[in-house]
């Protein structure tokens, strides 16, 4: 700069004081929202389900193709360790076809639901 001097900063940094609090404490926050809860239709079907590989291809020689809705990828297992189809497991497969963009396992889906009477009973 031309006459003039160059403000420098100091290292030591003054603490502000002050008497009312700071515009932090004053403001709300917000709250996130609740996680909404699964209904009880599709609730405890992670615990039955196979997870691994090898518990599916077990799944598949022990109960045969109806088990899986894409029985060639073991994909979409819908039966219990028994072999019976599980209403659980269709919803949950419902939910995750229509997640991944899978409309021909959506309408597996809603065939195998009306066969295992897995409507929703009216009180």
């Amino acid at each position: 700069m031309i006459g003039g001097k160059v403000k420098r900063k100091s290292p030591i940094k003054k603490k502000r004081i002050s008497s009312k609090k700071s515009k932090k404490s004053q403001t709300k926050r917000k709250s996130s929202p609740k996680k909404q809860k699964k209904p009880e239709e599709w609730t405890k079907w992670s615990q039955i389900a196979p997870k691994t590989k090898a518990q599916r291809q077990q799944l598949i020689q022990i109960c045969g193709s109806t088990c899986f809705l894409m029985p060639n990828k073991l994909k979409f297992p819908v039966c219990t360790p028994d072999c019976n189809v599980s209403c659980k497991g269709l919803i949950a497969a419902r939910v995750r076809a229509r997640q991944w963009n899978y409309p021909e396992v959506d309408k597996k889906v809603s065939k195998y639901y009306k066969e295992a009477n897995c409507s929703k009973k009216k009180k």
